[in-house]
């Protein structure tokens, strides 16, 4: 499957009618179903699947798949499974039980998925999802059920019974979002519905709920005291199984990567090409951009298609019309990235295929770029998650729970303390929206977000990560022609000074050479994407201003953020604030208006 909804009654195994439970379950999830089915995709297939986890009322799910993808339910004895995502749920059925009071995996069952494991004659009803939590876990409850879900508007219509108009959105949300760009504190987009933390379950035990830690059982056996090889041995090992892991789940399906010059890119272009599987290539661009020009090289040197274009517009009169649309296509979940928002999500040829996406691998340190370990260090990086455009006012509250996170968060040191912020919430958190939006159009094929790949990670230790030590050594080890092609944006870290005669190897002269040239074309700078230039801007607050809410929206941020918007109205002129970065304020305003068109609930 790869949308679920787990229906569960508060009241306990013995006070129920098992055929009235299961018949007041099975109609709150048809109601629900009704108003879903316009938010699936064209590679969703619009059927619901309504089942009963068991004969005994104990829950109902509601289930969405893909377009030819089998009907799966499992069931063994006593225990059922709702999994979305890679489709595990056999293996999970074979490996996780409970031992001394704890669910545990008998055998790691890796890969990136969600799983509900319900136990019919116990109450008890168990939701997690893997590490970085791409797939993550919302739940809500009312007086007479707790609802449990892979997206969070699912919970919100079971809260609401089924009515969109009846759904309430969190007005809380909204200054989080504003803040951060996605939740830190497990607030969703919608009243009364919250995300369990990363590498944490939900319990539904006899109607109550708790949050425990996740099944045991999922860790690497890297071992804590290894070599640098070891560990990129380790993780590359780590990254072909999870590649073959996403093209399992892919069935055949076509993959389309997007492609930068970057070393992110060349890994996971390595991983793919060692496999059987059809690739064509795409980076948005011109043929003169560095950038573009090296995606065209890796590209031929893996020998798959490549395709140089911009990004293709949505359809739409405007701007707002595209963010509308947008925020329907991934659930009422506003991007972490609203700049993004005006561009075709997956983009892919039709129903039918996959995409690879990248974005924040774990195994490069997580927010951590020095080896400054020092808890004002750690604070100063946490800190500028937090942006600085919005008031004081909003910003003070999530200020204070992540000086209380940075406080209390068990670490080895301080400087993990950056990685398992990422962990927690920019690998995973952040980028679920942007998974949502995908997701509906094909398949995601994301080996970064392998719980295995996660596993390796937390091994590894700081200096390996955060040097990139351990990656250029897996990159070495699945592509060792690319470490031959020049990096234009960013070198290799560790070589920030020169190269390490120890690690660097024989090409290091080839990596800071000239980059490849493209047939019939000049090198020339890259062109400044237009969701980026002061004409976007402006109409994004003409917007805010046709539509009333500019006060709005000025009661919220800086009083320098203020004076610039107003301007902007009055006058047309764009006047950055003081020691605000162009880009920074140009994301900022996208982030307003795409939560003020949020509130207005035009996507529903």
């Amino acid at each position: 499957m790869n949308q679920f909804l787990v229906v569960v009654p508060k009241a306990s195994r013995g006070t129920l009618d098992p055929t009235d439970a299961s018949a007041r379950q099975s109609t709150v999830a048809q109601r629900v179903a009704a108003s879903y089915r316009s938010f699936l995709g064209q590679d969703e297939d619009p059927e619901p699947i309504i089942t009963p986890a068991s004969s005994n009322g104990t829950a109902t799910v509601l289930s969405f798949r893909r377009i030819g993808q089998p009907k799966f339910a499992a069931g063994r004895g006593d225990v059922s499974l709702a999994v979305a995502g890679q489709q595990v749920g056999n293996s999970l059925m074979a490996s996780i039980q409970r031992l001394g009071g704890r669910l545990i995996y008998r055998f790691p069952v890796f890969g990136r998925y969600s799983v509900v494991y319900c136990e019919r004659w116990m109450d008890h009803i168990t939701a997690w999802s893997t590490v970085p939590g791409f797939e993550g876990i919302h739940w809500g409850e009312d007086d007479e059920h707790v609802f449990v879900s892979n997206r969070p508007l699912l919970v919100a219509l079971g809260l609401a019974n089924g009515s969109l108009e009846s759904v309430r959105l969190s007005e809380r949300y909204v200054y989080e979002y504003l803040t951060v760009g996605y939740s830190l504190t497990g607030q969703s987009p919608f009243h009364a519905v919250a995300t369990v933390p990363v590498g944490h379950a939900l319990s539904v035990h006899g109607g109550r709920v708790t949050v425990t830690e996740m099944p045991s059982g999922l860790e690497s056996d890297l071992p804590r005291e290894h070599t640098v090889d070891e560990g990129a041995d380790a993780l590359s090992g780590a990254l072909r199984r999870a590649t073959e892991r996403a093209i399992e789940d892919m069935d055949g399906r076509p993959l389309t990567l997007r492609l930068s010059g970057g070393k992110d890119s060349r890994l996971m272009l390595g991983m793919f090409r060692a496999f059987d599987v059809p690739i064509s290539t795409v980076t948005f661009g011109v043929p003169t951009d560095p950038d573009v020009r090296l995606a065209s090289h890796l590209a031929t040197m893996a020998g798959v298609p490549h395709e140089i274009r911009p990004p293709r517009l949505l359809t739409g009169t405007n701007e707002d019309a595209r963010i509308v649309d947008t925020l329907r296509q991934a659930g009422g979940m506003p991007l972490s990235e609203p700049h993004t928002i005006r561009y075709v999500g997956a983009d892919l040829p039709g129903p039918g295929h996959a995409i690879a996406l990248g974005q924040w691998p774990l195994f490069k340190g997580g927010m951590a770029r020095t080896m400054t370990n020092s808890r004002d260090a750690t604070r100063r990086r946490l800190d500028g998650a937090l942006s600085t455009l919005v008031s004081d006012d909003v910003r003070r509250p999530f200020a204070e729970w992540l000086e209380d996170w940075i406080q209390t968060q068990p670490a080895a040191s301080e400087l993990e303390k950056q990685y398992l912020f990422a962990r927690s919430f920019r690998s995973g958190p952040y980028l679920q929206p942007h998974t949502i939006h995908y997701s509906r159009d094909g398949m995601i094929a994301y080996p970064f977000g392998d719980h295995e790949v996660a596993a390796v990670s937390d091994v590894l230790t700081m200096p390996e990560k955060v040097s990139e030590r351990s990656f250029f050594g897996a990159l070495q080890r699945i592509w060792p022609e690319v470490m031959r092609v020049p990096l234009d944006r960013s070198g290799w870290r560790f070589e920030a000074g020169g190269p390490d005669p120890s690690y660097s190897g024989d090409h290091y002269a080839d990596r800071m050479g000239e980059l490849p040239p493209v047939p019939g074309t000049r090198q020339s700078g890259a062109a400044t994407p237009i969701e980026h230039g002061a004409g976007i801007v402006r109409d994004l607050v003409e917007a805010l201003r046709a539509d009333d809410h500019l006060d709005w929206a000025a009661s919220l941020v800086h009083p320098a953020v203020a004076d610039s918007l107003n301007a902007l109205a009055a006058r047309g002129s764009l006047v950055v604030p003081a020691g605000v970065a162009p880009r920074e304020f140009t994301k900022f305003v996208w982030r307003l208006r795409t939560a003020d068109l949020w509130r207005s609930r035009a996507w529903m």
